[in-house]
């Protein structure tokens, strides 16, 4: 879905980080990318995060620290899904539910290449665009890495123990796209933050906060320029329309067709 700045140069193109099918980019917004000189990402997709910390030391596991019927149930669907016996045990909850996450949207045909991002990157790399990117790598993990214990063990469970709810939601997501439907979106904002509150209210309204000023410079900028976020950042309290509003910035979503 693709908003626009009021009286600027700058698109917001609120986008599906993965997919388990092709979706459709209507023509405005092709005619809309084709033009801009400038794209920003969230970050950069290409670029290795450290994740060391995430990991326990030698004289620790996750085992140890995680309930035994969560640590036997994402056990279990860890190896089911072929992955590191060894690994396992060495991750820390949030990272160990991320890699969990990952496989499962594999296993069940969702990919990055299918997603918005990923298309539009590799457009604009070929298309030689400016490229900017709102965080580091490392950023939006910080999110989930500096949550407390009992939202981390929460994560571990809504992926291991309420897998198809998970899957759910990222189907919603796709529809939302698909359908052009903004407003469908709130219900998946409004349960993540109710289910991990410190978790989400970083990962959405607080990286929100901290891409703003670049997102200003945007739209007071002469180039035409597109921001590719998840559509969720578009949506709910402290959504990136909220706070351009607050500066003064109307920000519309843009009628398209397909």
């Amino acid at each position: 879905m693709l908003w626009h700045v009021d009286k600027t140069n700058f698109h917001i193109l609120g986008s599906v980080h993965v997919s388990n099918r092709p979706l459709p980019i209507s023509a405005e917004t092709v005619r809309v990318l084709n033009r801009t000189t400038v794209l920003a990402f969230e970050a950069n997709f290409d670029a290795a995060p450290n994740l060391a910390p995430a990991h326990y030391k030698a004289d620790d596991s996750l085992s140890k620290n995680i309930p035994e019927p969560l640590f036997s149930d994402a056990r279990r669907l860890w190896l089911e899904l072929g992955l590191s016996r060894e690994e396992f045990e060495r991750l820390r909850p949030w990272l160990a539910a991320f890699r969990l996450m990952n496989a499962v949207l594999s296993s069940r045909g969702f990919t990055g290449e299918q997603g918005i991002d990923r298309r539009v990157l590799d457009l604009g790399k070929k298309d030689n665009k400016t490229l900017f990117f709102l965080e580091q790598i490392d950023t939006g993990l910080m999110a989930f890495a500096n949550a407390p214990r009992t939202e981390h063990e929460t994560f571990l469970s809504r992926v291991a123990q309420h897998t198809e709810e998970g899957l759910q939601e990222v189907e919603s997501l796709i529809l939302a796209w698909e359908m052009s439907n903004p407003d469908s979106l709130l219900p998946i904002v409004e349960r993540s933050l109710g289910l991990m509150p410190v978790t989400y209210s970083a990962a959405l309204a607080g990286r929100n906060k901290l891409w703003l000023h670049h997102l200003l410079r945007f739209a007071r900028s002469e180039r035409d320029t597109v921001a590719v976020v998840g559509m969720l950042h578009m949506v709910g309290p402290g959504s990136i329309p909220t706070l351009l509003a607050a500066a003064g910035y109307k920000c519309s979503i843009v009628t398209e067709s397909t």
